[in-house]
């Protein structure tokens, strides 16, 4: 007879939200509080839940959610029994076998080794010892988790100021200053609405105390930032020996020694600082080739286009519709063979056209073997991957599947295995090498579920799900530096600490909302305090319903001051209304022209704008200060401007992320501003300014020296190409005092301006200058242009326009 409850502790290995037959968390700690599920193999009248263990027994009415029962029971001070006892509707009496409840169990008296080394901090078992040399970090002290007596985490504790916020862990949603909060480390695919929960988790936090602390453990690390004692912040980890570096300095200096430490990013080619395009509805040359040739008519430039619907879906690396002979599966792709037709008909025509226009392409991946069958490559290939130990396995060594509910089912390749990077890139090095794409957008990398998963490194459980985005993206990021003397990129979703190292990133899937647009903002300066620099986001949301013309402007307003402007949309089946996120279709779906005229605007802008964000971008990776800079960066005192942030030194943003606003409140910290618009003055400090729908705050800070290109006529908004050889190249100058060292994106050497104001001029000097560079002074009302260079210049400008 079988049993009459069914119970999976594990149940599917979701590490947030359990099946109907799990419990969570599957290792609870004392203070933890577990939610506990079951059903029956027949109709039941009730169900309970009773433990038995060292700190007592006690019984819980279960409650009843359509054919299954879940109850929450504990904490508890260590591991426990439970068991399930019900009565069968009309029938028997049931119980369940006793379950083990293995609980962490923490106590003051069990604590750990701390040792100290310069900055170097190691925890551990061992017997303790008086610690040896200080930290930076306020009341620092460890102890030893234990589970049925034996020793299986360790955790540290230091004190909060009543006044400190804490910064870092990576990409979150929900709020920029992490004091007060719950965050464990696990990388994660949450579709929409992620909340704490992160496709881009690090093991670092930092505060505005002058401290900061990276932790260099993959392991699922669990962070309570004054969640459960407002003055007391702990990290745990599932392990018996931790380390972790400790840093001491600004907040700025902490988030610079971090971005050291753990790799600086390479330095990216001015095209990726231009307008990007993207839609998941474009599955077909014809497609692209509209899009291209409306963004053309429409006087929009664009220098990137992502093409996710490109491939036959079977083995991620043909273009759909093309017909060959099945080939050897353990050998390398060619183009050789291939017979395009149907939606591609012709990629490599598709992608030199798109180049003529000076736009890059990236196709989309996914590291997956899709659970499929009937396709004769696919197959074969599969059947290769499987044989040849290619394949992220399970303690058992069979493949392991996917278990969440994308892609369900499919295998992984495992990138840890250098024999199944060279095969799995050997397949798609020919769409670089042959039919030069410029990029991939490595997408996915979250697919990792369960205890039981075996990486070829030896990697297993929660670490070889956060290791492995770094796996993925080094192995295309090694193929495109293979295959190109420029700096090619990956854009990809998932990542962890390293994966800095690997540009650029975006932050997932999100619905066309106000919140989802506040949200992502968050996100971005969350993401920038644990060194991303290279960020991006979907404008106006990606999925539901298209964004509201309001919407849409607002946030292609921010988008225009963020590390990289792109929009997206989710596939819709091609119905009416079209999802694709372009501002002709938003512009044509809500009736309002202002849509396309905005988007066409701040589009033009952001091209004017690449010299100041190329050189802003060369600064990240040489310095691991990030673009896209949270206030607290540039004055620690502002910790609490979530929504205003610096995108370089220059310049100030302050989006509108509230609909019907027409002004915001912004915080400028002391020096001297101008507004970025009309270049009059403004005073620092707290103050409302306006905020016209057509408009988003920005300011200039001392100087300005901002860097900009033009084709000819030197305006905000006003047409302008790729930075070359033959735009202009236009320094935008402010009256105040101020100096840049700035690189030029065409010669790619490093020149300096230097500017000192009074009442009746401006001096200027220029060093090192690469080529003859415009001056433009906006003092007011009046606007000056004055050519000089190259070399080394000294030029003074009267100030005519002033009181």
């Amino acid at each position: 007879m079988p049993e009459f409850f069914t119970h999976s502790p594990v149940g599917d290995h979701n590490p947030y939200e359990p099946a109907a037959t799990a419990r969570m968390p599957l290792d609870p700690h004392d203070t933890d509080t577990i939610t506990v599920g079951v059903t029956t193999t027949g109709p039941a009248d009730r169900v309970a839940i009773e433990w038995d263990g060292t700190g007592g027994t006690g019984t819980v009415e279960m409650v009843r959610h359509d054919d299954a029962w879940s109850a929450s029971i504990g904490p508890f001070p260590d591991s426990v029994a439970y068991r399930f006892r019900g009565r069968e509707t009309d029938g028997d009496e049931h119980h369940s076998p006793w379950i083990p409840l293995p609980v962490v169990s923490w106590s003051d008296e069990r604590r750990a080794r701390l040792e100290i080394a310069g900055s170097s901090l190691r925890v551990s078992t061992d017997e303790p010892i008086a610690p040896v040399g200080q930290v930076p970090v306020p009341g620092l002290s460890a102890q030893v988790g234990t589970t049925d007596g034996s020793p299986t985490h360790l955790r540290l504790t230091w004190e909060l100021r009543d006044d400190e916020a804490l910064f870092g862990t990576g990409e979150r949603y929900d709020t920029l200053d992490q004091r007060g909060e719950h965050r464990d480390v696990r990388v994660y695919e949450q579709y929409k609405g992620q909340g704490s929960r992160t496709y881009f988790p690090v093991p670092w936090i930092c505060s505005n105390r002058g401290y900061g602390i990276r932790f260099a453990d993959s392991e699922r690390l669990r962070f309570d930032l004054g969640a459960t004692e407002p003055n007391v912040a702990t990290v745990s980890a599932p392990v018996t020996d931790l380390t972790a570096t400790c840093y001491s300095g600004s907040l700025a200096e902490l988030v610079q020694a971090y971005a050291a430490d753990i790799g600086l990013p390479p330095v990216l080619p001015p095209w990726v600082f231009g307008p990007w395009m993207s839609g998941n509805e474009w599955d077909r040359q014809a497609t692209v080739d509209d899009v291209v040739d409306r963004t053309v008519a429409e006087g929009i430039p664009a220098t990137v286009l992502v093409i996710e619907a490109w491939s036959d879906e079977a083995t991620f690396y043909v273009f759909n519709d093309a017909a060959y002979e099945p080939r050897d599966p353990a050998a390398p792709w060619t183009a050789d063979g291939l017979r395009h037709s149907g939606r591609w008909p012709d990629p490599k025509a598709m992608i030199d056209r798109l180049h003529d226009h000076d736009i890059r392409v990236v196709l989309w991946q996914i590291p997956v073997l899709k659970d499929l069958d009937g396709h004769p490559q696919h197959d074969a290939d599969v059947a290769h991957a499987s044989t040849s130990d290619f394949c992220v396995t399970t303690d058992d060594g069979a493949d392991y599947r996917n278990r969440g509910w994308w892609f369900p089912e499919s295998r992984i390749i495992d990138f840890t295995n250098p024999d199944a990077r060279a095969w799995w890139m050997g397949k798609r090095r020919y769409l670089v090498s042959e039919y030069g794409i410029d990029g991939f957008k490595t997408d996915g990398g979250e697919h990792l579920w369960g205890g039981d998963v075996i990486l070829a490194d030896g990697s297993t459980g929660d670490v070889a799900a956060n290791e492995y985005p770094n796996h993925y993206l080094r192995t295309y990021h090694e193929l495109l530096d293979d295959e190109s003397d420029e700096q090619l990129l990956t854009f990809s979703r998932a990542g962890f600490a390293g994966s800095q190292r690997y540009p650029a990133h975006w932050a997932g899937d999100e619905d066309s909302t106000w919140e989802a647009f506040r949200a992502s903002i968050t996100a971005g300066l969350t993401s920038a305090m644990s060194a991303i620099s290279f960020w991006a986001w979907d404008l106006g949301g990606f999925s539901g319903p298209l964004p509201s013309a309001e919407l849409y402007r607002r946030s292609t307003q921010a988008a225009a001051f963020a590390p990289i402007m792109q929009y997206h949309s989710e596939h819709n089946e091609h119905r009416e209304p079209l999802a694709d996120r372009t501002p002709w279709n938003v512009a044509d779906h809500t009736g309002d022209p202002h849509v396309l005229e905005d988007y066409r605007f701040h589009a033009n802008l952001r091209m004017a704008l690449i010299p100041y964000l190329y050189s802003t971008g060369v600064d990240a990776s040489t310095t691991g200060i990030p673009m896209m800079r949270p206030m607290a960066l540039v004055d620690e005192r502002l910790t609490e401007t979530g929504d205003q942030y610096m995108l370089g030194d220059s310049l100030c943003v302050a989006p509108v992320t509230e609909p019907g606003a027409d002004g915001r409140s912004v915080v400028l910290p002391d020096g001297d501003w101008h507004d970025f618009w009309t270049g009059e003055p403004v005073p620092s400090g707290t103050s409302s300014v306006d905020a016209p729908p057509s408009r988003i705050p920005v300011f200039v800070r001392d100087a300005g020296i901002v860097p900009m290109s033009f084709t000819d006529d030197v305006r905000l908004g006003a047409p302008a190409g790729l930075p070359s050889e033959h735009a202009r190249h236009v320094v935008m100058i402010v009256p105040s005092s101020g100096a840049r060292s700035l690189v030029d994106p065409v010669t790619r050497s490093e020149y300096r301006i230097e500017v000192t104001s009074s009442p009746s001029e401006l001096r200027i000097r220029g060093r090192d200058l690469p080529r003859v560079i415009t001056l433009w002074v906006r003092d007011g009302g009046s606007s000056t242009l004055v050519d000089v260079g190259p070399g080394d210049v000294d030029v003074d400008i009267p100030r005519t326009d002033t009181p």
